[in-house]
């Protein structure tokens, strides 16, 4: 049995490394480069901000790998790009492995573990600055130790629980998987329900893996505040409070902002569901099969180890409410998969017509997403010949503002500051495609795609505050406009 196991992980730790050498060789193949994704500055910058003991404004798990990393000089682009590699190779392993251990044959192992990336969605998080490719092998590794807790492993509780613990550091997802891990412990064997109360010690003490000190309680995050809750989305009347509709066009915007001034709740509701459906209905489609192919085990072939299996999949219940983006459904893609695989185990001809289906489905979808994906390096390209400029001519301890945040991710550590008129204003180079709108502000750099760099009376030597420094724990991030400080330094402005 030993050497039976020992196979299966060898096996999976292949197909790990076969999916990174692919990933790879279709990165250089497509010649992408910068820090890809939407969400890259939140990220990125927040692995400078865990280290400096700033307050992190985004679950601190995944900055915190990149955080030592960078803090000993490298980019937060290639240290983003290196972790997200190795979590989309760790995917693959683990659906392998998931399949493995359930009883599948190799060969079936091998053709899911591929078909893992037939959505190119979950090969592009691979190449992002984003936590999404390390939360989906999250998902498929929880799926797999809940279906092994109720299984009857004796040691599979312990991995359930550091798991299920962690989850919240990771994304809002976390907290369905935290309470689903709690769920299922207390329905698994008796000899280890206890260890369920051990949830929620792990997800209190858990930032502190991190450097980040926990709240009063394990709901008391630092990071919870960024986008509000599903809760306080539903309940508030004021649109400006959710961050979230910054990624909303301007015409979505305004319908939005509407329903939720006049506290029409259905209609809010009805909005996120048919924009979640409308992003992501390959990805519903496939997670609802997961669900159903689960449920179908449970009721007739009363397996309620397959039920545990899936009950990561409620995660992406919430992008029915909120956090309705394509990503938060298509995350749970691969582990609703393995669902199917597990209902469908024996029904060959059947688990060949789903593969020929997501295989025709990438196919067909491949082609755009690598243009998508491809049409992000010139502006990648732009940021890097700021941040490249900042490198040799940003005293050590300058600050960085304006709207163009994704420069910080290419710049040397340059914590955020928005012109306010205060003393760290002389320390601050705005990058922006016009001057902020104070006096004295002149362009010393003009970079490419509209982009130029200010500052406050270039030429004005000695430069004010000239023996002091910004506060060692600035921030690197603002979702808003951000204002530094500068200790023992008072300028009267002019």
């Amino acid at each position: 049995m030993a050497s039976s196991s020992r196979t299966e992980l060898l096996a999976a730790v292949g197909m790990g490394i076969a999916a990174v050498l692919a990933l790879l060789g279709v990165r250089e193949a497509l010649g992408l480069w910068g820090a890809l994704g939407t969400d890259a500055p939140l990220w990125g910058l927040t692995a400078r901000d865990v280290w400096v003991g700033a307050r992190p404004l985004v679950p601190p798990l995944y900055p915190g790998l990149l955080a030592p990393f960078v803090a000993g000089g490298m980019s937060p682009v290639s240290v983003g790009a290196a972790v997200s590699l190795l979590s989309g190779g760790l995917l693959c392993g683990l659906v392998g492995w998931a399949l493995r251990t359930m009883g599948a044959s190799f060969r079936t192992a091998a053709l899911a573990g591929a078909l893992a990336f037939a959505l190119p969605d979950v090969a592009g998080w691979a190449f992002q600055l984003q936590p999404d490719a390390l939360a989906t092998a999250w998902s498929v590794g929880l799926g797999l130790a809940l279906w092994a807790h109720v299984s009857g492993h004796p040691k599979a509780a312990a991995v359930v629980v550091v798991l299920g613990g962690l989850a919240p550091l990771l994304r809002a997802h976390g907290l369905v998987w935290a309470a689903v891990s709690v769920l299922a412990l207390l329905l698994g064997p008796v000899r280890s329900r206890w260890t369920a109360l051990l949830v929620p010690v792990v997800l209190w003490g858990g930032p502190l893996l991190v450097g980040v000190r926990p709240g009063l309680h394990p709901l008391d995050f630092a990071w919870s505040d960024r986008a509000g809750g599903a809760l306080g989305a539903l309940t508030t009347t004021d649109p400006t409070s959710l961050s979230y509709l910054n990624e909303l066009h301007r015409e979505q915007r305004a319908e939005y902002a509407q329903l939720v001034v006049e506290g029409r709740r259905l209609e809010q509701l009805g909005w996120h569901a048919a924009r979640s459906l409308r992003l992501a209905p390959d990805g519903w489609l496939l997670v609802l099969g997961g669900l159903a192919a689960a449920g179908r085990q449970a009721w007739k072939k009363k397996d309620r180890a397959s039920l545990a299996l899936a009950l990561p999949l409620l995660a992406a219940l919430p992008a029915v409410v909120i956090w309705s983006q394509r990503r938060h459904v298509v995350l749970m893609v691969p582990l609703a998969l393995i669902c199917m695989w597990t209902a469908l185990r024996g029904r060959k001809l059947l688990i060949g017509l789903l593969a020929v289906i997501l295989g025709v489905h990438g196919a067909v979808n491949w082609p755009n997403a690598a243009r998508a994906w491809q049409s992000e390096r010139p502006r990648a390209e732009h940021y890097a010949d700021i941040g490249n400029w900042l490198a040799h001519h940003a005293p050590t301890g300058s600050l960085l503002g304006g709207v163009f945040q994704d420069i910080g991710l290419y710049a040397p550590a340059m914590g955020r500051h928005d012109p306010d008129g205060s003393a760290a204003d002389w320390w601050t180079f705005y990058v922006g495609d016009r001057a902020p709108p104070a006096r004295g502000w002149e362009v010393v750099y003009v970079g490419p795609g509209g982009m130029s760099v200010y500052q406050r009376e270039p030429d004005r030597v000695p430069r004010p505050c000239a023996g002091q420094a910004p506060a060692e724990d600035t921030p690197h991030l603002a979702i808003a406009r951000a204002h530094a400080e500068v200790p023992g330094c008072k300028v009267d402005q002019e």
